[in-house]
């Protein structure tokens, strides 16, 4: 679900990925919320590719080798 389909205010993140709101650590160390944490700070140029599912997996495999991210808040830092 994408935030312009939960609130109907036009926004700069409009096409990101609607990041549910849930107060259990257990639900936000998960697989799911932190997958939509993780796409949602993929550069555009990633999440905008078409063409295939190879064309994105080569894409994220440049961005990732490009940037030696050692944790995941490293990543979300960023």
């Amino acid at each position: 679900m994408t935030n312009s389909q939960m609130h109907k205010i036009t926004t700069r993140q409009a096409f990101d990925l609607y990041i549910p709101t849930e107060n259990l650590t257990i639900y936000q160390k998960g697989v799911y919320y932190q997958g939509i944490k993780i796409y949602i700070h993929l550069p555009k140029t990633v999440k905008d590719l078409s063409g295939g599912k190879n064309k994105c997996k080569l894409a994220l495999k440049r961005y990732l080798l490009h940037n030696s991210f050692y944790s995941l808040k490293e990543y979300i830092d960023t």
